[in-house]
């Protein structure tokens, strides 16, 4: 059931996952999303791709946008990496 009232209704959460898969961060992103809606608020997640993660999202009531982004590495982050 969706709340009418309180501090999160109406308004806009915007929420960036690494993944698209389904593995324990991925479900307890699925539970706080699934908070969120009920508690009145449109949320849209941004992934990095299609995946499991993204279907669920959907189905929980959010707004799926995919946007391909790097992965950082910490090698990555030295000159050589550059």
């Amino acid at each position: 059931p969706r709340s009418r009232s309180g501090p999160l209704y109406g308004r806009t959460v915007l929420v960036a996952h690494p993944g698209s898969e389904l593995y324990g961060s991925d479900r307890v992103l699925l539970e706080s999303v699934q908070a969120f809606v009920e508690a009145g608020a449109r949320v849209v997640t941004v992934l990095p791709g299609a995946g499991p993660l993204a279907t669920e999202l959907q189905r929980r009531g959010s707004r799926v946008l995919l946007c391909p982004m790097p992965v950082l590495r910490k090698a990555s982050l030295s000159p050589s990496g550059i």
